[in-house]
């Protein structure tokens, strides 16, 4: 939660505020990354949060670590979730194939 607001200061520079639903901490420290039910759980539970409450119709994953939860998390809230480092990944070998 410390960094939420330098996130929401970097989405208004970018000029994405009016596209921005709200961003919040599954409050979970690195080590507990290792139980997979504990953040699952969640991670569906923020997810629903911002679905909501906040009116998120595409959740954004915070943490590469969390990429193994990207398609369950999707069936749970039955809304897009985009992890960053995957996505941004296939852009640039879109870019290279598609010039």
């Amino acid at each position: 939660s410390k960094s939420i607001p330098r996130h929401i200061r970097y989405v208004r520079s970018l000029g994405l505020s009016t596209r921005f639903a709200g961003d919040l901490a599954i409050e979970l420290g690195v080590t507990a990354l290792n139980d997979d039910v504990k953040v699952l759980e969640r991670m569906t539970k923020v997810g629903t949060t911002l679905r909501d409450q906040h009116g998120a119709d595409v959740l954004i994953m915070g943490c590469t670590g969390m990429a193994r939860f990207q398609r369950e998390l999707s069936q749970r809230l039955g809304v897009p979730v985009i992890e960053p480092t995957r996505a941004g990944t296939m852009f640039a070998v879109g870019a290279v194939q598609f010039g």
